[in-house]
């Protein structure tokens, strides 16, 4: 963190130690499958799992939150403020525009369709990328 700042609230050091484990764990899959996508194809490869990663966190974070809401905890407890503050800047943008039906707050549920959707797009266009080699 001495070495690379955080920028608005943002751990960039965080993103630099993901970025270069992920950078380390594609280039070691390619090499394992004899594919050689050059240093471009590397970065953009690495771009895209990382944005599948941050997909997966999020998606199972509101899955856990909306199955934790079943059950009602105690707001105060760790796990409930930490997926509270993670899912907050996907979920409270939805929440403003999708008022409550009867009560029932859907907005996890349409978040989560998007991000399933998303996914799929990323999933698409990595293997598109993987049939122009």
């Amino acid at each position: 963190r001495r070495i690379v700042p955080g920028y608005r609230g943002l751990d960039l050091a965080a993103v630099v130690l993901a970025f270069a484990l992920q950078f380390v764990e594609v280039l070691l899959v390619t090499l394992l499958l004899d594919r050689s996508p050059g240093v471009g194809g590397l970065l953009l490869l690495t771009v895209m799992e990382l944005f599948k990663l941050l997909i997966n966190i999020y998606l199972w974070g509101i899955i856990i939150q909306a199955v934790l809401s079943w059950i009602n905890p105690d707001p105060r407890h760790p796990v409930a403020r930490v997926l509270a503050q993670l899912t907050a800047p996907l979920l409270r943008p939805v929440q403003r525009r999708l008022p409550p039906i009867s009560g029932v707050d859907l907005s996890p549920v349409l978040v989560v369709v998007a991000l399933i959707f998303i996914s799929l797009l990323l999933q698409d266009f990595l293997g598109l990328l993987a049939g122009l080699r």
